[in-house]
C-alpha cells in the first residue's frame, strides 16, 4: 500500500485536534495489499495498522482519517456473512459533522462501526481476508452502552459513500 496527499482539512473537538491529511489507497495489482509488521505497540487510542491487512476489497474506502477516536451509543449490532461485526453508533454531538446524508438516509443518522474478521465467514470470496486472524475485539458492550471508538474513518463507495469507522483498533465503555 502507498500513501498519497489527499486533503488538508481538521476536524476540532473539546478534547483533540484531528488532521485529516492522508489516505491510503491499494497496491496497483488487484487483491494484492502489502502486509503491515504483525506485531506493534499500541497506546490507548492508538490504531493497529496491521488491521488493514484484513480489510476485503480496499479499493471501495476513501479513507478520510487513519485514525480517529469517536465517541457515542451504540444502537445497534449485527454480524454481518463476511466475519465482520455491523455496528450502528449514535455519535457525541461533537462528531456529529462525521454524518454525510448517506448514513442520515440509510443508517438512521448513525456511524457504522465494523471491525473485522470477528465472527464466522460465510462468504467465500472473504475467507482468504481473514485466514488466520482474528482481530480479538474481545467484548463488544452492548447496545445502550456509551463508548469510545478507535480505528480508521472512511467513507465506503461500494455502499453509496457510507461513512465508518473500519477497520476498528478498539471499542471501549466509557460510561
Amino acid at each position: 500500500m502507498t500513501k498519497k496527499s489527499n486533503h488538508s482539512k481538521s476536524h476540532h473537538s473539546s478534547s483533540t485536534s484531528i488532521s485529516t491529511d492522508t489516505s491510503i489507497s491499494p497496491a496497483t495489482s488487484s487483491n494484492s495489499i502489502q502486509p503491515f509488521p504483525s506485531s506493534l505497540s499500541l497506546q490507548p487510542g492508538q490504531c493497529d495498522i496491521t488491521a488493514w491487512n484484513h480489510v476485503y476489497n480496499l479499493s471501495k474506502l476513501q479513507i478520510i482519517n487513519t485514525c480517529k477516536n469517536v465517541s457515542g451509543v451504540i444502537e445497534s449490532i449485527n454480524s454481518q456473512v463476511n466475519g465482520n461485526f455491523y455496528i450502528r453508533l449514535k455519535v457525541d454531538q461533537e462528531f456529529s459533522s462525521l454524518i454525510p446524508s448517506t448514513n442520515i438516509n440509510r443508517q438512521f443518522g448513525d456511524l457504522i462501526v465494523e471491525p473485522v474478521c470477528e465472527k464466522a465467514i460465510m462468504q467465500a470470496n472473504t475467507m482468504p481476508t481473514c485466514q488466520g486472524f482474528n482481530q480479538n475485539i474481545t467484548t463488544i458492550p452492548p447496545v445502550g452502552t456509551h463508548v469510545i471508538v478507535t480505528g480508521a474513518y472512511v467513507l465506503d463507495n461500494g455502499q453509496g459513500g457510507l461513512a465508518k469507522i473500519y477497520p476498528v483498533t478498539s471499542i471501549i465503555q466509557d460510561r
